[in-house]
């Protein structure tokens, strides 16, 4: 999958009378991705085909190659929206990532979900980060990072003035925690 590490594995058998003991891998991106391991992982920043070659030696110097074409999927896009955050009030998530999603998971605060649409209630003001990974119906994963801000909570108040019967009063609101 796009953006995810993929697993290579050599399955080159040991020869009988001597042993493997380097691999060269090229993995065919713009890139120009290679490793020495045996079984690496190596993630691709865009989805397509790709010749993916092994070249193996043995102690004694003995090599061998394999070429092969891995088709590479794309990530699912990932998009959420929410309703208005307010401390102490529910705040509604809603996937917005389309079709195909077989499962969800939302990091908010110190809280995971599982399901599509959450509601969370954050009990602080400031930045809150939001993390939603989804994997697609091709088992691919995509990820997305929001930050939503919780204003500092509002305390309605007011005072008067003039409160005899039959002159004008005068109301002034004196609410805290409006900038």
């Amino acid at each position: 999958c796009q953006g995810t590490p993929s697993q290579f594995n050599d399955l080159t058998p040991n020869p009988t009378d001597s042993n493997l003991s380097s691999w060269s891998w090229n993995f065919g991106d713009a890139a120009n991705g290679t490793s020495g391991q045996r079984n690496p992982l190596y993630t691709y920043s865009e989805a397509g085909p790709y010749n993916v070659s092994l070249d193996v030696t043995t102690n004694f110097g003995c090599s061998a190659s394999v070429q092969k074409t891995v088709t590479i999927t794309t990530a699912p896009p990932v998009n959420f929206s929410n309703t208005p955050a307010c401390i102490n009030q529910p705040t509604q998530f809603t996937d917005a990532s389309g079709v195909g999603v077989k499962s969800w998971l939302w990091k908010i605060d110190n809280s995971t979900y599982t399901i599509s649409n959450p509601v969370h209630t954050f009990t602080s003001s400031g930045s809150h980060n939001v993390m939603l990974t989804i994997t697609g119906a091709n088992d691919c994963i995509g990820t997305m990072i929001k930050t939503v801000l919780v204003p500092i909570a509002v305390t309605p108040n007011f005072s008067v003035e003039n409160t005899c019967s039959g002159k004008p009063s005068t109301f002034l609101d004196i609410t805290s925690g409006v900038d």
